[in-house]
């Protein structure tokens, strides 16, 4: 028993203090052969040097650490994949960890989920900024390297759907080298898009209850559609988080306040019911048909109504629209060509959690607000061409922050990700997920220790393999 309790305490203490305070490893990889070695030939002898997930919230043990790790690498390159800190003495602490490195290849970041959804963006770009860090949203630059140019190329995050990979590779030449910059490996799932629709913002989730909703904080989407003809669509409700309900969709004609809600924010708390306009299309769960209902939801009548529930929450966020789902419902309705239709929901909010909330709205032949079909009911975004980077790197995952032997991660979200930490080969590309430094929900890491990661370009190594 005395044994069991050692251990016990042993890996406690590693777990709360020893891992996430006092650790801090370098991985060290050979850069992988990819595309005949062009980018190992641009970059010539150089050192670089990853950093992902700080969740940095003031100057403590572990800032400093991470200063005299980054002063002893002197990196040729250094490149960041998002989730950097919160508050104001986060963002005091990013600029102070950051601000003396000067690689002769500049400093380079992209945006991660937490940037976005704690409302401190601008700030957390302030912050970066203030250290000499240029921030690439879904756009490329251009680096001399010693032996020829090459391209950091950067999306914005992938995990709420903001990236845009087609606009960030726009305009580099094929025989460029690459090294595309994600913060989440969701970057490679083939995936749709959708509106979403949250009922919850950056103060955090709603509570229990009905909400009248047209948007989410976390997404840039002005929450309009527009149709280039008149005409028989349909819509089709996707499941994002389980447990939501559904009592009505209604698309209600505002070509002036969608103009002016292109500059606001969406996903505000306590909104009011949108007010009935001629030429408005309402859709309530009644009207919508069994044959038309897969994967789980039900109609339950309740004091709003016939109302779509779908099933008990599953404890996943997926943060995408599957092109193929297996949860969702569909009705039609009559869109009048060029009319931009502003879209509102009525949705329930299951539990406080914040984890029942959540839904994604599409069409048939849609266009969003700039005229680009977007939204539209089984189409998939763009894919990154594997054929034209020549190194991915990513973060996000923490390597599942806590792990166990023979088990691996303990989060679910996670198990599920073919890309949970270390190198991989997709297709040509070699991706590299890092299990970060910080930590996200609580202060603890267990057999996943904090990493800073060094790519030795003048060491080519062998075609990457999962790690």
């Amino acid at each position: 028993m005395i044994g069991v309790a050692v251990a016990g305490m042993t890996s406690g203490l590693d777990a709360l203090v020893i891992e996430p305070q006092l650790t801090l490893t370098t991985t060290e990889i050979a850069l992988p052969v990819s595309h005949g070695g062009r980018l190992a030939r641009a970059l010539g002898a150089a050192r670089v040097v990853q950093l992902s997930d700080l969740h940095v919230t003031g100057y403590g043990v572990r800032e400093r650490r991470l200063a005299a790790r980054l002063k002893e690498l002197a990196p040729d390159l250094l490149l960041m994949t998002g989730d950097y800190g919160d508050g104001s003495d986060g963002m005091t602490a990013l600029t102070r960890v950051l601000a003396p490195v000067r690689p002769r290849y500049g400093v380079w970041a992209v945006l991660g989920n937490n940037d976005h959804y704690r409302g401190q963006r601008d700030a957390i770009v302030a912050a970066l900024e203030a250290a000499g860090v240029t921030v690439l949203v879904n756009r490329a630059a251009t680096v001399r390297g010693a032996g020829g140019p090459f391209a950091i190329a950067g999306v914005d995050d992938p995990h709420y759907g903001r990236d845009d990979v087609t606009a960030a590779m726009q305009g580099l030449p094929g025989d460029l080298p690459v090294i595309l910059l994600a913060h989440s490996p969701d970057l490679l799932q083939r995936k749709g898009r959708g509106l979403l629709i949250n009922a919850g913002d950056a103060s955090g989730p709603w509570k229990r209850g009905w909400f009248w909703q047209d948007g989410s904080h976390v997404r840039p989407d002005p929450g309009v559609v527009v149709f280039p003809t008149t005409g028989r669509r349909r819509v089709r409700i996707v499941r994002r988080e389980d447990g939501v309900g559904f009592e009505e969709i209604r698309l209600v004609p505002a070509a002036d306040e969608v103009r002016e809600r292109r500059r606001g924010p969406l996903g505000r708390r306590m909104m009011r019911e949108p007010r009935h306009v001629p030429g408005e299309i309402v859709i309530r769960a009644s009207q919508v048909r069994d044959a038309d209902v897969k994967g789980g939801w039900k109609k339950m009548p309740t004091a709003e109504g016939v109302t779509l529930f779908s099933v008990p929450d599953a404890g996943l966020t997926q943060t995408w629209v599957d092109p193929s789902p297996e949860s969702y419902f569909e009705a039609e309705l009559d869109a009048v060509e060029g009319t931009a239709y502003h879209v509102w929901v009525k949705v329930m909010s299951a539990n406080d959690q914040g984890t029942s909330d959540s839904l994604f709205v599409q069409f048939t032949d849609s266009l969003n607000v700039d005229g680009r079909p977007d939204y539209r009911i089984g189409e998939a975004v763009p894919e990154v061409d594997a054929h034209r980077v020549d190194l991915m790197l990513a973060g996000h995952e923490h390597g599942g922050q806590v792990r166990l032997p023979f088990i691996g991660p303990l989060e679910p979200n996670v198990r599920r990700s073919p890309y949970q930490m270390g190198l991989y080969q997709v297709g040509e590309m070699p991706l590299f997920v890092s299990r970060g430094i910080g930590w996200s929900s609580l202060p603890v890491r267990f057999w996943c220790p904090p990493e800073v990661v060094v790519i030795d370009s003048e060491t080519m190594g062998r075609d990457a393999g999962s790690l």
